[in-house]
């Protein structure tokens, strides 16, 4: 494991001793425990992205009766109102 250290102002400082106080738990384990949760908030958008893109492809693979397929923004805006 790596130690860090951080420079914050000092009521951002008090305030997260209060919150670790509140949790009986460390300054370390407080601010280890916010890491993790950035790195698998990342991981999370990026798994979301890479399903979300293949849910695209694969609507665009399928041959739908009726699909009109990719829409232009230009067609989009000139087509008339029924």
């Amino acid at each position: 494991m790596k130690n860090i250290t951080v420079s914050v102002p000092e009521p951002v400082y008090e305030a997260a001793r209060r919150k670790a106080a509140e949790r009986r738990t460390s300054m370390s384990k407080l601010v280890r425990e916010y890491l993790v949760s950035l790195s698998r908030e990342d991981d999370l958008r990026e798994e979301r992205r890479r399903r979300l893109q293949s849910a695209f492809e694969e609507l665009d693979r399928r041959d739908q009766p009726g699909a009109v397929g990719r829409l232009l923004r230009d067609t989009c805006y000139d087509a008339p109102i029924p």
